[in-house]
């Protein structure tokens, strides 16, 4: 077996070596600084395989393949679920003060979202988490509003450690009350939703809308909330009605099995595998309204999910 592990900077423009090492007593997690370099000795791990030269590879002929996989099978010598929670909490916590700090040099946030995506691969590996990436090669040029349906917590760090692009959340106000995670979003440029509506949410959408002028793209998760079951639920239209103003493409992406990792109302993170689907871009100008491009996106998602977590009911928008 062969590992092939890079926690680079790749949004910030960081580039790290890829190095590939043969599975032997101890394995070398390689790509990262030599200060963060671990040695798991007897150790099962998986890492992160890129296909092509860069985290965004050209489309390949034949069968189609995942493009990345993060995570991996480890072996622990004490019950991770007793120390899981508690290390992603103070791993955190380490990582949105750095986070925070690195704004004051880069404004901009970029240097912290990339923080971001390498304490969200480092959580998918203490976890015993695998995630399977395809449609990579589908990502245009320039920003994009991602669309994604929404069944787990884990959503947030498994699209933060697998889409390429400098990208910001749109995510509902109540996280912002919550104090240092508020802080090292709001210095990110991360941007609160109400979900009720009215002048506060239209706010909202214009913030995002300089997030896009900018160049950032967005991840917009559309139903609103968590689904119970996994199971795709209707998409309310504030994303939709910001991608015609703003004329941005609109980028499906279906995430699979995450429900199962970590089911909405539970503590307790389970390993396994979560699969990431990017579907193709749909153009805003293609749609005479909101409700039709809404219901369009909604479809695309649909058809990327595994049929578990397909709807039992065709319906694309809410109110």
């Amino acid at each position: 077996d062969y590992v092939l592990l890079t926690l680079g900077l790749h949004s910030y423009g960081l580039e790290t070596s890829h190095h590939l090492y043969k599975q032997e007593e101890s394995c070398l997690l390689a790509g990262i600084p030599a200060g963060l370099a671990v040695v798991l000795k007897q150790a099962q791990v998986g890492g992160i395989l890129i296909h092509g030269d860069k985290l965004n590879p050209k489309p390949r002929q034949g069968n189609p393949r995942p493009s990345v996989y993060y995570g991996g099978k480890t072996k622990y010598f004490c019950p991770m679920y007793l120390i899981l929670p508690p290390l992603i909490v103070i791993s955190f916590a380490i990582m949105a003060v750095m986070a925070i700090a690195s704004t004051l040099v880069f404004p901009s946030g970029d240097a912290a979202h990339a923080m971001g995506r390498v304490w969200s691969r480092l959580v998918l590996l203490m976890s015993r988490v695998r995630v399977e990436v395809e449609g990579l090669e589908r990502l245009p040029e320039g920003p994009v509003i991602f669309i994604s349906n929404h069944a787990s917590q884990f959503d947030i760090p498994v699209l933060t450690a697998c889409l390429p692009k400098q990208f910001r959340f749109v995510v509902k106000q109540e996280l912002f009350k919550i104090p240092l995670f508020a802080m090292a979003m709001r210095r990110t440029g991360y941007i609160p939703i109400d979900r009720r509506g009215g002048k506060a949410a239209l706010k909202s959408l214009l913030t995002a809308g300089e997030r896009l002028k900018a160049g950032k793209s967005l991840v917009i998760f559309p139903e609103g909330t968590r689904s119970p079951d996994g199971r795709l639920r209707p998409f309310k239209p504030g994303a939709f009605i910001l991608a015609m103003k703003m004329d941005v493409p609109v980028v499906p992406v279906a995430i699979n099995g995450s429900h199962k990792i970590l089911p909405k109302g539970s503590l307790k993170i389970r390993s396994g595998t979560i699969g990431v689907r990017i579907g193709d871009p749909i153009k805003p100008a293609d749609y005479p309204d909101k409700g039709r491009l809404c219901a369009a996106v909604w479809h695309a998602v649909s058809e990327l999910l595994d049929p578990e977590q397909r709807p039992a009911q065709e319906t694309g928008d809410a109110a």
